[in-house]
C-alpha cells in the first residue's frame, strides 16, 4: 500500500483484491447517523488490542489519526457486473450497525469498475484530512469473484493493511472469512470520530 497525494492506493495480492461496499436491505436514502465531525480528542491504545489494531491498520497511515467515512452509510455502485449482494450482507452483518452499505447508481461514493490493467484488483481510497471521500475498486475481468470483492471492501472502509490470520483481509484473501479481529477493528474505528489521535 502506498499513499500518494492524499490517495491511498491499496493493492491486493494476485488472486485477491477488489471489494465493494453495497448495503443489503437498507433504503437508498437511509442513514445510521449524522456525519461525524473531526475530533480533537486523543485516546491511548495502551494494552487494548482492538485500539492497537485500529492504530496499526488505520491511524498509523495518517500521522496517528483515524481516517474513515464521515457518514455511517455509504452508497455503492457496481459497474463491474459482480453479484455481490451476499458479500455486502456479510460485511453489514460483521459491522453490526456501526457502518452500512447502500446500493446506488452511478456517482455513488464507492464505484466498482472493470479495469484490465490491474493484476487482479485494487482499491483507491481518496482522503481529505481525516475523512474518506471517495473509493474506486478496480477488478481485472478475470478476478470478478466474491472473495476478491470482500477483501477490497475492507480496504475501502478503512482497513488499510493485510492480516496473516487466514481470513478475508490476508493478502491472498485467505479463507474468505471476516475474522473477529478484522470485525472488531472496524467496529471500533467507526465508534471513534474521524481524526481521533491514537497514542
Amino acid at each position: 500500500m502506498k499513499r500518494t497525494t492524499g490517495i491511498f492506493n491499496v493493492l491486493g495480492y494476485g488472486v485477491a483484491v477488489a471489494l465493494l461496499f453495497i448495503a443489503a436491505g437498507l433504503p437508498a436514502c437511509g442513514k445510521l447517523g449524522s456525519p461525524a465531525e473531526p475530533s480533537s480528542e486523543a485516546v491511548t491504545a495502551g494494552d487494548d488490542p482492538v485500539l492497537q489494531n485500529v492504530k496499526k491498520y488505520n491511524a498509523n497511515l495518517n500521522g496517528g489519526k483515524t481516517i474513515r467515512w464521515p457518514d455511517a452509510t455509504v452508497s455503492v455502485h457496481d459497474a463491474a457486473g459482480v453479484n455481490i449482494q451476499s458479500v455486502v450482507s456479510e460485511w453489514n452483518d460483521a459491522l453490526a450497525g456501526k457502518f452500512a452499505f447502500v446500493v446506488s447508481g452511478p456517482g455513488a461514493a464507492i464505484e466498482v469498475v472493470v479495469d484490465a490493467s490491474v493484476p487482479c484488483g485494487n482499491a483507491h481510497t481518496n482522503i481529505d484530512s481525516s475523512h474518506i471521500t471517495k473509493a474506486t475498486i478496480k477488478l481485472n475481468p478475470g478476478c470478478r469473484r466474491a472473495s476478491v470483492v470482500k477483501h477490497e471492501i475492507g480496504h475501502a472502509i478503512g482497513f488499510f493493511g493485510h492480516t496473516s490470520d487466514g481470513g478475508a483481509m490476508d493478502a491472498d484473501s485467505g479463507n474468505g472469512v471476516i475474522t473477529a479481529m478484522t470485525r472488531e477493528t472496524l467496529r471500533k474505528l467507526y465508534e471513534l470520530a474521524p481524526g481521533t489521535r491514537i497514542n
